[in-house]
């Protein structure tokens, strides 16, 4: 009962007040595949030398995610048990900032099946060195009441995870890539306010993202087909709890 409210929410919120950003232009679909980060340098050959022609998109940025879920950790059991509907909240900022944040954004992640979407509401303003009521507050403030609903609803923080994304971007803009290293988590359950320290052990891996709208996927699969390894399910939240867990 309580998806299908939320995503029926979260519908009106995707056609309606929320702003869409690069990552999240209409519907898509995305592919993921893990490795181990000492194939880093091989990977990114292959990306380079593709008859793609892939081309750097922007700079190497470090993206920071606080990740919400419920008391239950529904989020968490949904992408773990594979369910084909499922929403995840997460506030995101780039850069090394742990204090006030300038520029950030809260996102409602949906996926449905293969395919999903974002919904992102810029935010100004947010100070991590306010306890966590303080900061829900100054988060709920900033958005419409629909989009108050749901964040409402996803009420904990449980982690922090950050890492250095690089972004390519194929010649006739269809096919976008993204690398994911240096993936570090902190755990939030039961903290007073954020804390980014002591870091969870995590084994040195690294994700490699194709995201394309669903219209061109007859374009880009092939270039897909041809990257050297298996794609995987993955969810940098889903790895990051369970080894928060693991390390209780």
């Amino acid at each position: 009962m309580f998806l299908d409210q939320a995503t029926g929410l979260f519908r009106n919120l995707f056609v309606g007040h929320g702003q869409s950003t690069e990552d999240d232009k209409d519907l898509r679909f995305e592919s993921k595949f893990v490795s181990e980060r000492a194939n880093l340098d091989s990977i990114t050959r292959w990306i380079r030398g593709h008859r793609a022609g892939f081309r750097v998109l922007h700079p190497v940025r470090q993206v920071n995610n606080i990740y919400f879920d419920t008391y239950d950790y529904r989020s968490y059991g949904e992408n773990l048990a594979g369910i084909s509907r499922r929403l995840k909240t997460r506030l995101r900022w780039y850069g090394h900032s742990e204090d006030v944040l300038q520029a950030s954004a809260l996102e409602f992640k949906h996926r449905q099946n293969k395919q999903g979407w974002k919904v992102t509401y810029p935010l100004d303003g947010i100070d991590l060195s306010n306890n966590w009521p303080e900061i829900t507050r100054l988060i709920s403030q900033q958005l419409p009441p629909e989009g108050r609903v749901i964040f409402h609803a996803f009420p904990m923080p449980t982690l922090i995870n950050r890492y250095s994304r690089a972004y390519f971007l194929s010649s006739d803009g269809r096919l976008r890539v993204t690398i994911d290293e240096n993936i570090c988590v902190f755990d939030q359950r039961n903290t007073a306010r954020p804390k980014f320290s002591p870091k969870i052990n995590l084994p040195e891996y690294l994700i490699v993202e194709f995201k394309f709208h669903h219209d061109d996927f007859q374009s880009v699969d092939g270039v897909i087909r041809d990257f050297p390894l298996r794609p995987s399910r993955s969810s940098k939240y889903v790895t990051g709890l369970k080894a928060i867990v693991e390390a209780v």
